[in-house]
């Protein structure tokens, strides 16, 4: 009876144990789920400077949400900052000045917002426009969490490199038609000044 007893104890012990530590792990792997599925619904906004693909002598700034959720309340700033020409009140001011760095109320999910910085020969040769700087942004999820980080922005490792803008057919089409009036003008002088000359004694 006794021994029974004692065996009974320990038998009970070893199951609770083992309850304990499935629901324990059962715990844990709901957790890291949770952890799983927030971080792919989280926003991550970046900024960019980069070359236009279809015209490499422009530089855009991208802002972009590469993450899962939309971003809220969007603000960066510029470290140093950039000189940037504001054009609706004809002066020269910064890129944090912009609306878009100071309070961008809503940025969804793969969405972007690109503009154009300056041209690649004038943004280069302007001693007062950096080519080394930080973007601190700043942002909120769904929920109201706080995000922020810091993205180095450095333009002198592609100093040296000649870019090669891919063009579409819709480019090429263009090209070859703005050739096609250069040359119908061309023609067009040239009946003139044969027929000016047929005119003349």
């Amino acid at each position: 009876m006794f021994v029974a007893s004692v065996v009974l104890s320990i038998a009970t012990a070893v199951l609770v144990c083992v309850t304990g530590y499935y629901a324990f792990q059962t715990k844990r792997m709901a957790e890291t789920m949770r952890e799983s599925l927030e971080a792919q619904m989280r926003p991550f906004v970046v900024v960019q400077v980069k070359n236009r693909e279809t015209n490499a002598q422009l530089l855009d700034v991208i802002v972009r949400n590469c993450g899962g959720g939309p971003a809220f309340d969007f603000r960066c700033t510029f470290d140093p900052d950039v000189p940037y020409e504001i054009r609706q009140e004809n002066r020269m001011g910064y890129l944090s000045e912009l609306s878009v760095f100071r309070d961008l109320p809503f940025l969804a999910a793969g969405d972007e917002i690109k503009f154009l910085l300056d041209t690649s020969v004038a943004y280069w040769n302007d001693p007062q426009k950096p080519k080394r700087f930080d973007a601190h942004v700043a942002f909120r999820d769904s929920a109201g969490r706080d995000y922020a980080h810091t993205i180095p922005v450095d333009l002198l490792h592609r100093g040296d490199v000649h870019f090669s803008p891919d063009k579409s057919l819709t480019h090429i089409w263009r090209e070859l038609e703005e050739m096609r009036k250069v040359v119908e003008r061309l023609s067009s002088c040239l009946e003139q000044q044969s027929s000016r000359g047929s005119d003349s004694p």
